[in-house]
């Protein structure tokens, strides 16, 4: 397993101290048809802006990949 199936956005706690996970899992090629990371299913926008973003819109990108997964 990996970060992409064993994470949850919708039982995350925001709690003092508490990080969301990066969705990395270091394949990084960006897929030219979609314009997603094959990898995390991120956009390049979302990738670059990962580090300086707070809590709030990193779970709000955790639910833009969890459908993005889906069939």
């Amino acid at each position: 397993m990996n970060i992409l199936h064993e994470f949850d956005p919708a039982q995350f706690v925001m709690a003092p101290g508490s990080t969301v996970p990066s969705p990395c899992v270091n394949i990084c090629r960006m897929d030219e048809k979609t314009a997603l990371c094959s990898g995390c299913y991120r956009s390049i926008d979302e990738i670059i802006c990962w580090s300086k973003a707070d809590s709030h819109k990193k779970l709000e990108i955790w639910d833009l990949i969890q459908q993005r997964m889906l069939p």
